[in-house]
């Protein structure tokens, strides 16, 4: 089912007439998941146990195995993300904040695919 077109952090897409775009398939499952991990845990006032807090994470001693470990247990919640083969989370370490390069495959279409983005604090 479609759903607003909006990557955490950003705007919202508008057509040319300025309607709200829609997103679906594996870009709707992809903002989906970069929601979840960028969304502090509370913030959501309907759902207060919702989010990752992976921002929050950034600061002076940076465990990566740790934030390894939450990037994969917040994937597994989304119905897009294969169990099997498991997700392949590399996290490096970058000015500010750190690197996520993420492979996984589609439950629903059993495509692999990759998501990266950028967490600074």
């Amino acid at each position: 089912m479609p759903d607003i077109d909006q990557w955490f952090g950003e705007p919202l897409k508008l057509s040319a007439s300025g309607d709200l775009l829609l997103a679906d398939g594996i870009h709707l499952a992809n903002q989906r998941i970069v929601r979840r991990l960028m969304t502090v845990i509370g913030e959501y006032i309907w759902h207060p146990g919702y989010g990752a807090s992976v921002p929050k994470r950034i600061g002076d001693e940076l465990v990566l195995p740790s934030l390894n470990a939450i990037i994969r247990h917040q994937m597994y919640l989304d119905a897009a993300v294969a169990r099997d083969p498991e997700p392949t989370i590399t996290i490096s370490p970058i000015e500010g904040g750190v690197l996520c390069d993420i492979i996984y495959i589609n439950a629903l279409t059993t495509e692999q695919e990759q998501l990266s983005f950028e967490v600074t604090r």
